[in-house]
């Protein structure tokens, strides 16, 4: 993807309709697989939060100082998916499930 001042990075969009106790894991580990894959570029994570039951999940992982990791996470039921679309650049707008 490209931003409107020439910016390149890679858009990561995970959907998810449970509270997965290990999503942050999983989350950083894509974020590895991608750079273990060679993307040099910035990569820009967000997990939207589609589940039925209130949203419990963290946005990350931090442990005792040693892991600092986040990605955005978008509960679509606090409105919080029309800050997901503002966010996005126009030509990235249909990678967005409700655009």
């Amino acid at each position: 993807m490209r931003r409107a001042d020439g910016e390149e990075f890679l858009l990561h969009v995970e959907i998810a309709n449970n509270n997965a106790t290990d999503m942050p894991l999983r989350m950083l580990r894509y974020y590895t697989d991608i750079r273990f894959a060679g993307h040099p570029r910035q990569i820009r994570q967000f997990l939207i939060y589609i589940g039925a039951d209130r949203l419990t999940m963290p946005a990350g992982l931090d442990e005792l100082g040693l892991l600092d990791y986040r990605y955005r996470l978008v509960d679509m039921h606090q409105g919080h998916l029309e800050k997901f679309k503002v966010s996005l650049q126009n030509k990235e707008a249909p990678l967005c499930p409700c655009a």
